[in-house]
């Protein structure tokens, strides 16, 4: 036990011996008082007949002729409790994807995640594809939820934001399970490379409009000579769209768990397990 702990356990231990005397103290003055209650006399009676007091320190019980009245143990009161934290703050920018990706019927976390793996959050990054900003959003994206100002943060989040929902119209016909990773992949590659790999899914038996047994497989067939000329869009790096997705799957969900971490040491314990993935 460290020295300060040792200290608060005497302190509370001279705190109960203290209560102790105060009891006795009380009791002993209700049998000398002319109270003529019935508890009275009941207290007078068995101070008179001489029936036992005891204070336990070590077990933090008050002892009057048998009937225990508990006290805290002293784990209960001198452990220093770890700080609580309920939500971890991920970024500079969170209060902005909070409010924009509420505003889109989207949990923040996931945003926030989109927003790691396009730019590490930082906010003028910019690629050689013309993709600028936190989202890495493209001209091309901004046209189509009509958004003319995309450069600053606030604005660069609210736009990637609105084309994610823009997306999640366009799948509606997938489950809530897969939509996701489907927004994703069409974030990444483009809706035109996703259908795509839809035909493709149709015209090799697998399900169009599922993850895993569909999309999942149909994607990196982009990348191979025998399929690609056959769709409108050709070639696309099929494989590294799977491993976006995921990739920003697991972020979300790391991120969803550490936001909702009750301790410091459950925080320390998942990022961690991530450092070592």
């Amino acid at each position: 036990m460290s020295g300060g702990l040792a200290s608060s356990a005497a302190t509370l231990r001279a705190v109960a011996l203290g209560l102790a005397v105060l009891a006795v103290a009380i009791l002993l003055g209700s049998a000398n008082s002319s109270d003529e209650s019935k508890q009275s006399s009941d207290v007078a009676a068995a101070v008179s007949a001489g029936r036992v007091w005891s204070v336990r320190t070590d077990g933090w019980v008050l002892r009057i002729d048998g009937a225990e009245v508990p006290l805290p143990g002293i784990p209960e009161v001198s452990t220093v409790p770890i700080p609580v934290r309920s939500e971890l703050k991920l970024s500079p920018f969170d209060y902005v994807i909070q409010r924009h990706a509420s505003n889109e019927g989207f949990a923040w976390q996931f945003v926030a995640a989109v927003i790691f793996e396009e730019s590490r959050f930082q906010p003028n990054s910019r690629s050689p594809k013309g993709a600028f900003g936190l989202m890495q959003v493209r001209e091309i994206a901004a046209d189509a939820v009509g958004e003319y100002r995309f450069k600053l943060p606030e604005d660069n989040i609210r736009t990637g934001v609105r084309y994610l929902a823009h997306l999640n119209g366009l799948y509606a016909g997938v489950s809530q399970r897969d939509r996701s990773r489907f927004i994703l992949a069409a974030y990444n590659v483009g809706p035109g490379h996703l259908a795509d790999a839809q035909t493709l899914a149709d015209r090799t038996g697998f399900d169009r409009n599922r993850w895993d047994g569909g999309i999942k497989e149909t994607l990196p067939l982009l990348e191979e000579e025998q399929y690609y000329p056959s769709v409108p869009q050709g070639y696309a790096q099929g494989r590294s769209v799977v491993r976006y997705v995921e990739r920003v799957m697991d972020r979300f969900w790391h991120y969803q768990r550490l936001t909702a971490a009750a301790t410091l040491e459950e925080i320390a314990s998942l990022e961690a397990a991530q450092a070592s993935q």
